[in-house]
This record gives structure tokens, C-alpha cells and sequence, in this order.
């Protein structure tokens, strides 16, 4: 799966003080409903942190899904941000 290591990523960008922390990834699974379940445990992981209520509200916290994220495209790039309910668009 994609989304394998990159709670070690997140975690790692929760340590550091830049205003803001962007990870970038490249799916290999069309499945929505296991990139939505990778998605919702990486969400947790920043909702568990002192720090989410601040993170969502600047929503300086991005991660981006590259290529082929979508079945239907060739090439496409899909933006999320954290918020305390859930990444958006």
C-alpha cells in the first residue's frame, strides 16, 4: 500500500516548526475505499496531537496525491488539508 511509511512522515513533520508541512505521495491503488481508510488513519494521527485544533485552523498542514491518483486521468494531483473533521479538498 501507499500510504506504508507515511506516518513516519507525518510524524516527522508534526516535530518540526515550519508553518507549512507538506507531504507528497504517489498512490499505487485506485481502491477508493483503501485509500480512504489510509487516509482516515493518517488523519487520527494528526487529530491525537496537541497541536490539530491550531493545524486545522491555519490548515497548514497539506498532503498531495500524485499520478494517477484517479483512474479516470493520466496525470492528476489531488490536494488535502487537515481540519479537525477531516482532510478537504
Amino acid at each position: 500500500m501507499f500510504f506504508s511509511a507515511l506516518f513516519q512522515e507525518i510524524a516527522h513533520l508534526l516535530i518540526t516548526l515550519s508553518q507549512l508541512k507538506v507531504l507528497v505521495s504517489y498512490p499505487n491503488s485506485f481502491e477508493e475505499k483503501k485509500v480512504n481508510q489510509e487516509l482516515a488513519e493518517l488523519h487520527s494521527i494528526i487529530a491525537q496531537t496537541p497541536d490539530s485544533d491550531q493545524i486545522s485552523k491555519k490548515e497548514n498542514f497539506l498532503l498531495i496525491l500524485g499520478h494517477n491518483y484517479k483512474q479516470d486521468s493520466k496525470d492528476s494531483w489531488e490536494g488535502l488539508f487537515f481540519t479537525t473533521e477531516e482532510w478537504k479538498e
